[in-house]
This record gives structure tokens, C-alpha cells and sequence, in this order.
């Protein structure tokens, strides 16, 4: 090997390992008793979605991470498998998820495929990387 290729070797290697962790993936998330799936997309979107009874619940919009901040914004929710009765009651939340400040959500990092975040003042949920 060069001495021009053994001088870059450690910069490639510094680089390589200063690398940060990324969100695009499909992560399941540890929640109370729901089986909830969150897919982050590169060109800034996500999907999350929620089964709990036989309500399938699928809320889409877009995201952004910096500094330890996750930013969702909804832009629509629909549900599958709703009765008359819930279809009622939620079926004007697509409209206000449309028109919803962003949300910001600490987080940080436990390994490069998994993550905790705070969604309500010390409450935790922890997402991993489905394989």
C-alpha cells in the first residue's frame, strides 16, 4: 500500500466510526399492549401504524431529527377495521392532524438500532430496528 493510502486510512476509519446512527428504517415500538410500527423514509416522511383490538390505526406525515429532537408532523390518520360507532367519533382527526403544529420529541440514541423517546414529561417509549 502507498504511503499516500496508509496517511488516509485512519481519516476513512475516524469518519467511518463518527458516523451517527439514522432513523430511515422500519422500527417497532415497545408501547403498553399495542403492536406499533414506525417506518421513517429518506425523503422525510413516516408512517406509523398501530393495531390494538382490531383497530388498525395508520397516522402518515413528515419528520425531521437534529440535536436529539425528533419533529413529527401529522398529516393524516385512517383507520382500518372501525366500527360505525369509532368511525364517528374519529373520523374528523385526519382534518386535525392536516392542520397540527409539529410535535417535538426528545430522544437519544441507546445503540445505532435502537432509541428512547420522551413523549410525555419522563415517559419513555423505546423503538427498535426491525431486521
Amino acid at each position: 500500500m502507498s504511503p499516500i493510502r496508509w496517511c488516509c486510512l485512519p481519516i476513512l476509519l475516524l469518519v467511518a466510526g463518527c458516523s451517527k446512527p439514522s432513523l430511515v428504517g422500519t422500527w417497532d415500538v415497545a408501547s403498553l399492549g399495542h403492536t406499533t410500527t414506525e417506518t421513517f423514509k429518506a425523503d422525510g416522511t413516516y408512517t406509523l401504524v398501530t393495531d390494538s383490538n382490531g383497530l388498525k390505526t395508520k397516522q402518515t406525515g413528515t419528520w425531521t431529527a437534529d440535536n436529539g429532537e425528533l419533529i413529527l408532523t401529522g398529516t393524516g390518520v385512517s383507520y382500518e377495521g372501525a366500527n360505525a360507532v369509532t368511525k364517528k367519533v374519529f373520523g374528523n382527526e385526519k382534518a386535525d392532524q392536516a392542520t397540527s403544529p409539529p410535535v417535538t420529541f426528545p430522544f437519544r440514541w441507546t445503540s445505532n438500532d435502537s432509541l428512547e423517546v420522551t413523549y410525555a414529561e419522563d415517559t419513555t417509549m423505546v423503538l427498535r430496528r426491525e431486521k
